[in-house]
């Protein structure tokens, strides 16, 4: 077997495109998480972390999929921390989460140009929000401290409040226009 820093195969969770920070995502059978970290494999067989839902979706089908693969790196995060994975393996999920954050929030930040969202300054400051603060943590961590749960309960809440609140706006928004 080859010495994998940390991947994970997720079953009917339909994050089969993400390829990010050194990681695959493709499909198990049985609708059990498997994963496979510095060469052993396990399984949850626990809930996700954050579960994808209909009510979080924008109607937009490129910005839901990126929701849920942000949403799927979360949980990635969050088996990581579970499973005891080793700090580099720690460092590849937060380093994905900054990196794939800084991709959806320009495809985001993309639309709102195109679609003179009337939003826009306030959505981007949020979006430099969660990035400031995710940098803080990946900063303590570099450091040497814990931060997986303190991390991970503050992008549960975040994600959940930016995407009910401020996403749907923007949704709202540009279904009114018939942009979508």
């Amino acid at each position: 077997m080859a010495d994998y820093t940390a991947i994970f195969y997720i079953s009917g969770g339909g994050f089969g495109q993400l390829v990010a920070a050194g990681t695959a995502w493709g499909k198990a059978g049985n609708n059990r998480m498997y994963f496979i970290c510095c060469g052993r494999i396990g399984k949850s067989i626990g809930m996700a972390y954050i579960n994808w839902s209909p009510e979080l979706s924008m109607g937009m089908k490129d910005i839901d999929e990126q929701h849920k693969n942000f949403v799927g790196l979360i949980n990635k995060a969050y088996e990581a921390n579970k499973a005891g994975a080793p700090r580099g393996a720690q460092k590849e999920v937060i380093a994905g989460l900054i990196e794939y954050g800084r991709y959806h929030f320009d495809t985001e930040e993309k639309y709102f140009e195109k679609f003179s969202y009337p939003h826009t300054d306030e959505h981007k400051a949020e979006h430099a929000k969660l990035l400031a603060k995710v940098l803080v943590f990946s900063d303590k961590f570099e450091k040497g401290d814990d931060v997986a749960p303190e991390l991970l309960a503050f992008l549960k809440d975040w994600l959940a409040d930016h995407l009910m609140k401020h996403d749907k706006k923007y949704s709202k928004y540009f279904k009114s226009k018939g942009y979508i």
